[in-house]
């Protein structure tokens, strides 16, 4: 080889043999939300922020990576988000919209009051 290194008949074995390893989506346990603001961030109409509002309390810090899904024409859209804000029952997330993307455009024509969904920890 190049690096004057030689490779073990056993790691050349094993790394034609080994398994791919697939990690499983997450199980997450939705709870349902309602949107209460959906505006552009400076500027921008590309980068905007999502308000929401759960029906309790919530747990979650900025930072915090998260499920965040609604349903479009029946189609039931979801991704991970990061939290930017959190504060008694309302999170807010912070995203970019991709014009082409197949959520992105339909989040940002979201108006209060949507139903949303959201979990994960």
């Amino acid at each position: 080889s190049k690096s004057g290194m030689v490779r073990s008949p056993l790691v050349a074995l094993l790394a034609t043999t080994r398994p791919a390893v697939r990690m499983a989506a997450p199980e997450i346990e939705w709870q349902d939300a309602v949107v209460l603001s959906n505006t552009p961030v400076a500027d921008s109409q590309a980068t905007r922020q999502l308000r929401v509002k759960a029906a309790g309390p919530l747990d979650y810090k900025p930072g915090h990576i998260l499920g965040f899904g609604f349903e479009e024409e029946g189609d039931s859209k979801q991704g991970p988000y990061t939290v930017t804000r959190s504060s008694g029952s309302t999170l807010d997330i912070v995203y970019r919209v991709i014009p082409d993307g197949r959520k992105t455009p339909a989040m940002a024509a979201m108006a209060a009051g949507a139903p949303v969904r959201f979990g994960g920890r």
